[in-house]
């Protein structure tokens, strides 16, 4: 046996250990599940009763998109008064709320919706 057939030997294990790890890479990938990656497109807001509003309600903002956006309320001068998907109105009289929905991607990319109303009782 000379050199050469030393080398050849260590390449054809180096490649029959190559192709065998690529069938294993590709019998994992065949057991995945895709993951989709979508921004907000759309955001939706909800109260306990419905059009009619109170001291005390708290409002629910929802938004499509994966992974789960980040929300931020603000109020009608643009004020952050909450960083969660919920916001509770503190005061009585008329009100503005805006609710964005931002996509934790690389990209930025959010939706937003505003309710306004007028909140009934008296400051807890």
């Amino acid at each position: 046996m000379d050199g050469h057939d030393r080398l050849y030997y260590l390449s054809s294990f180096t490649y029959l250990f190559y192709i065998s790890s690529l069938l294993d890479y590709f019998k994992t990938l065949s057991k995945c599940t895709p993951v989709f990656i979508d921004c907000p497109s759309s955001v939706t807001i909800t109260s306990p009763a419905g059009s009619s509003f109170s001291v005390g309600d708290v409002l629910t903002c929802e938004s499509d998109g994966y992974p789960e956006p980040s929300y931020t309320w603000t109020d009608s001068d643009g004020v952050v008064v909450s960083t969660a998907s919920t916001v509770t109105i503190q005061n009585p009289g008329p009100f503005t709320f805006t609710c964005t929905a931002e996509g934790n991607l690389t990209t930025t990319c959010s939706a937003s919706s505003s309710v306004s109303g007028n909140a009934t009782g008296k400051i807890p």
